[in-house]
């Protein structure tokens, strides 16, 4: 017996599956890799989710190519069906986030960044970052190690640990605006933060020396 193809697999014939976006778009189907930009010329933008119900068994995936000058991309669900609990944030260059819906909902999956991390400044961490190593000591100054944001770090846990602390201390604390924890200080060597991302709020899984 013949059978028609649905709408979704007349578009993925007809479109390619790879977008290139500087601007707010609303992705017709999934199953596709998405390239974003966001830089002085082309602002702080939404990139939103198709249909959940529509992409059940199917994923998209979202590669940052270049993110600049404190702009963003926000990934979004649409308002009507409510398959996003948390709206996701790219904010730093070479983020990938992959979203696989199951008809209801779209599941953030594992994002990828750069795992492990030596810092001896002020540093923004990345989205998918997990051992962190800090130095801080006569040669430096107090600093500053800002978490990822929580939404789109959901179900990540991050070692933030004090591998020297000489009389200088480095003060881990939430991204912009967001009070997930109260400011953290490693003062002292082999101090040691472990926290994982609920997607709403980091939860301390570890406070003290190693």
């Amino acid at each position: 017996m013949k059978t028609g193809r649905s709408q979704r697999d007349n578009i993925g014939l007809r479109e390619n599956n790879i977008f290139v976006k500087l601007a707010d778009y609303t992705l017709p189907y999934a199953g596709v890799d998405v390239y974003v930009t966001a830089n002085t010329a082309n602002p702080s933008w939404t990139l939103t989710l198709p249909p959940v119900g529509e992409a059940r068994g199917e994923t998209v995936c979202v590669h940052a190519i270049l993110i600049a000058n404190s702009e963003t991309v926000t990934i979004e669900d649409q308002n009507t069906d409510g398959g996003l609990a948390v709206d996701a944030l790219i904010v730093e260059t070479g983020h990938i986030l992959f979203f696989y819906s199951n008809g209801r909902s779209w599941i953030p999956l594992k994002s990828m960044a750069k795992l492990s991390v030596d810092i001896v400044e002020s540093t923004a961490l990345a989205i998918g970052s997990q051992n962190v190593s800090c130095t801080a000591n006569t040669a430096s100054d107090n600093y500053t190690v800002t978490l990822p944001p929580v939404a789109a770090s959901a179900g990540d846990i991050i070692s933030i640990s004090a591998i020297r602390a000489n009389s200088k201390a480095v003060t881990v604390t939430d991204y912009g605006s967001e009070t997930s924890i109260a400011d953290v200080v490693l003062d002292t060597t082999l101090d040691n933060l472990v926290l994982y991302s609920t997607g709403v709020y980091w939860r301390k899984l570890f406070n003290g020396e190693v």
